[in-house]
């Protein structure tokens, strides 16, 4: 069923803006949601009862305040960046969208080392849970890998 939903919606996508943002035609609140699932999939399920385990029930106001922070950031700052983004050259990421913002048109290396490192040290500490977790339900892997 996966593979007939991919298909059918593969021969819909003709630009990269319709495989990133949806053709644009996604609800504000679908999009929302879509960007929170991706961002929270890791640390939601691993990181905090991981650290309610560890140093017990008062760390769940952590969950409580990044609730409240992602609330706030969908009513206050989403709707405005959605609708300003369009206005600025259709832009795609938090960089291009600042050099359409402020007109800047020389290349910033820097917010690519920033969201390059971001990722690469994003995919290093999933990659070092995912060893962890091995090693904890097969025992003696850790001896192999390490």
């Amino acid at each position: 069923m996966m593979i007939v939903i991919g298909a059918v919606y593969m021969k819909k996508t003709s630009s990269s803006e319709d495989y990133f943002l949806g053709g644009r035609g996604l609800n504000g609140w679908v999009a929302a949601l879509s960007a929170q699932a991706s961002d929270m999939s890791g640390w939601l399920l691993m990181g905090l009862p991981g650290a309610i385990y560890s140093f017990g029930s008062g760390q769940i106001w952590i969950a409580v305040g990044l609730f409240i922070g992602t609330v706030l950031n969908w009513v206050c700052i989403s709707g405005r960046l959605r609708k300003y983004t369009i206005a600025a050259n259709n832009s795609m990421t938090i960089p291009a969208f600042f050099e359409n913002r402020y007109r800047d048109k020389k290349k910033d290396p820097a917010s690519d080392l920033i969201s390059g490192n971001r990722n690469l040290f994003s995919w290093c500490i999933q990659l070092l849970r995912w060893q962890q977790a091995v090693s904890c339900s097969i025992p003696y892997l850790d001896l192999i890998i390490t």
